[in-house]
C-alpha cells in the first residue's frame, strides 16, 4: 500500500480503532500474508477436524481388520460324578483343560488348531489321562471365497482412510483459501479507508481555497454552503471505512481461527495486492491459466478421496457379492491322540508325545444355501447403491471442478485486464485533478468542476482498489480450484507464499 501511516492515523479518529499492541501475535511490523498462511495452518478448527477424521479412519481401519486376527481361548473344567452301581456308591472324576485358535486368511481360508488334556478317574484304578491335538483347514469353493464381505469392509475401510487423509488436504486448501480471501478483503478495506482520507483531506483543502476567494471577492459567500456539505460527505464516508476496516479485522480473525481477544492484537495488512505482470490475450499469464486449468482434475485432493471412496464402496460391494453365492467348503482334519495311566503329573502331560493310535485324519464337505438369506441379500443391495452414489458422487466433482477451473481462469484474465484499465483511469483523473485545481484558482473553472475532478478521482481510486482485489482473489481461487494452492510432502502441509502473489512463479511449470 502507499502508505500505512494514513491508514493507521485513520484509525484513530474512532475508540477501539486504535492501532492494536500485538501481544499475541507478536506483529508489531503488520500482518503479512505469510503469517495468515502459517496462522491458518495451526489454529484452524476446520484443519483440527480434519485431522481428527483421520484418526477416526485409523480407528476404523484397525477395527476392519477384526475378523482376520487370530483368536485363541483356553478353558479348564472339573467335574465329579457319584453313581450308585449294585447298591455300591462309585465316584468318577475328570479334569480337563482346552486351548483352541482360530486364523482366518484373507483369501477366505480358515485354520484352526485345538489342543486339549484330560484325566479321567474312578475309585479304585488308575486314572486315564488323555491328549488330543488337531488342525484343521477350511477352504471355500464358492460363497466366501477371497474374504467375503469381511474382506470387502477391510479394503473399503482402508480406502476410506486414505480419503480422510486426502480430504485432510483438501480442508486446508479451503480453509487457507477462505483466510487469504479475508486477508485481501481486509488489505483492500485499508485502502479504500486510506483513498476516503484522501478525499477528506482534498475536500478540506478545497474549503480553504474556496474560503480565500470568498474573502478576496472572487467568489459568492454561498459556496460556503456546498464546500461545507462537500467536506462533511466525505468525512462521513471515512467513518464508513473505518467501521469496514472493523469488519474486515475481524472476519480475518474469525477465518484464522483466532479467539475474540488475539483478533484485537491483529494488526494493519502490509503485503500489497499482487500485480499482474502481463496483461493481453495470448500473453504467458493467459496460458498458464489455462494449462492450469486443463491440469485440475490430477491435483484436486478432493477429487482424488471421492474416488478413494467409490473405490472403497466397490470393495464392499465385491466382498458382499462373494457372500451371496452358496457355500461350498472342503474341510481337511489331521490330529494326534494320546493315552497313558498314571496318577503322576509326568503320566498327565506324556500323551501329548506318545500316542496309543497313532495320526487320525478327517475329510468333509459342507454345504450352505443362501436362498432364504436375507440379510446377505440386503447388504449386496445396500453396498451395491453405496457404489452407485460414490460414483455419481465422483462423476459430477469432476464436472464441477472443471467447469470452476476454467471460470477461475476467465475470472483471473479479466481481472487482469480490469486492473490495467483501472490503473489508467487513476493516472487520467490525478491529471484532472491538477488541471482543474488550478483553473479553479484562476476563476476559469466553477467550484462544481472542483469537486466532480476530485470526486471523479476518489471513484478511479476505489474501482482500482477493487479490481485488485478482485485479481488477487481470482489468482488465489484459481490455484484452489486447480489444486495447486498448497504443497504436501510426506503428510506435511505448506503454502509457497508466492504461489497467491503470481501467476507462476519461478522453477513451477503449467
Amino acid at each position: 500500500m502507499a502508505s500505512l501511516g494514513v491508514v493507521q492515523a485513520g484509525l484513530l479518529l474512532l475508540p477501539g480503532l486504535n492501532p492494536p499492541a500485538f501481544g499475541q501475535l507478536g506483529l508489531a511490523g503488520g500482518l503479512g500474508i505469510d503469517t495468515v498462511v502459517t496462522t491458518v495452518l495451526a489454529d484452524s478448527p476446520e484443519i483440527a477436524q480434519s485431522l481428527l477424521a483421520v484418526d477416526a479412519g485409523a480407528a476404523e481401519r484397525i477395527a476392519a481388520a477384526g475378523p482376520f486376527d487370530f483368536r485363541m481361548r483356553t478353558s479348564i473344567v472339573g467335574g465329579r460324578d457319584n453313581l450308585e452301581v449294585s447298591g455300591t456308591l462309585a465316584s468318577t472324576g475328570s479334569l480337563t483343560a482346552v486351548t483352541s485358535g482360530v486364523k482366518r486368511l484373507r483369501s477366505g481360508v480358515v485354520i484352526s488348531t485345538d489342543l486339549s488334556l484330560g484325566r479321567f478317574g474312578a475309585q479304585h484304578s488308575l486314572p486315564l489321562n488323555q491328549a488330543d491335538s488337531s488342525v484343521s483347514i477350511r477352504i471355500p469353493l464358492a460363497g466366501g471365497r477371497d474374504g467375503g464381505s469381511a474382506a470387502g469392509v477391510e479394503r473399503s475401510a482402508q480406502e476410506s482412510y486414505r480419503a480422510a487423509v486426502l480430504e485432510r488436504g483438501h480442508v486446508s486448501a479451503r480453509t487457507v483459501l477462505h483466510a487469504i480471501t479475508a486477508y485481501w478483503r481486509y488489505v483492500a478495506a485499508q485502502q479504500r479507508l486510506e483513498t476516503r482520507r484522501a478525499s477528506a483531506v482534498r475536500a478540506d483543502a478545497l474549503v480553504e481555497a474556496t474560503e480565500a476567494l470568498i474573502r478576496a471577492d472572487e467568489r459568492p459567500a454561498s459556496d460556503r454552503d456546498v464546500i461545507a456539505s462537500n467536506l462533511a460527505n466525505k468525512r462521513t464516508a471515512v467513518l464508513a471505512s473505518q467501521q469496514a476496516v472493523l469488519d474486515a479485522r475481524y472476519a480475518l480473525g474469525i477465518a484464522l481461527g483466532l479467539q475474540a481477544d488475539e483478533i484485537e492484537n491483529l494488526g494493519p495488512a502490509i503485503t500489497e495486492f499482487p500485480i499482474p505482470a502481463v496483461v493481453g490475450t495470448g500473453g504467458s499469464g493467459d496460458r498458464s491459466a489455462s494449462a492450469l486449468a486443463r491440469t485440475a482434475t490430477t491435483a484436486r485432493r478432493d477429487l482424488a478421496a471421492a474416488h478413494a471412496r467409490r473405490d472403497g464402496a466397490r470393495f464392499a460391494w465385491q466382498g458382499a457379492l462373494r457372500d451371496l453365492r452358496p457355500r461350498w467348503d472342503i474341510v481337511a482334519s489331521v490330529g494326534h491322540t494320546g493315552i497313558s495311566f498314571g496318577p503322576e503329573l509326568r503320566t498327565f502331560l506324556s500323551p501329548l508325545v506318545r500316542s496309543a493310535a497313532g495320526l487320525n485324519t478327517f475329510l468333509q464337505i459342507q454345504y450352505e444355501p443362501i436362498v432364504t438369506n436375507s440379510s446377505l441379500r440386503g447388504i449386496v443391495l445396500r453396498t451395491e447403491t453405496a457404489y452407485r452414489s460414490a460414483t455419481v458422487r465422483a462423476e459430477d466433482l469432476t464436472r464441477r471442478i472443471q467447469a470452476n477451473a476454467r471460470a477461475a481462469a476467465e475470472a483471473l484474465d479479466n481481472a487482469t485486464h480490469e486492473v490495467a484499465s483501472a490503473d489508467e483511469a487513476v493516472r487520467l483523473s490525478e491529471r484532472s485533478v491538477d488541471t482543474e485545481q488550478a483553473k479553479f484558482g484562476l476563476g476559469l473553472a466553477t467550484l462544481f468542476d472542483a469537486i466532480l475532478s476530485t470526486d471523479t478521482l476518489t471513484d478511479s481510486q476505489l474501482r482500482r482498489t477493487d479490481a485488485r482485489y478482485r485479481y488477487a482473489v481470482a489468482l488465489a481461487r484459481l490455484r484452489f480450484e486447480t489444486g495447486t494452492l498448497l504443497t504436501i510432502d510426506a503428510g506435511r502441509v505448506s503454502v509457497d507464499v508466492s504461489r497467491v502473489t503470481t501467476l507462476m512463479p519461478e522453477g513451477e511449470s503449467p
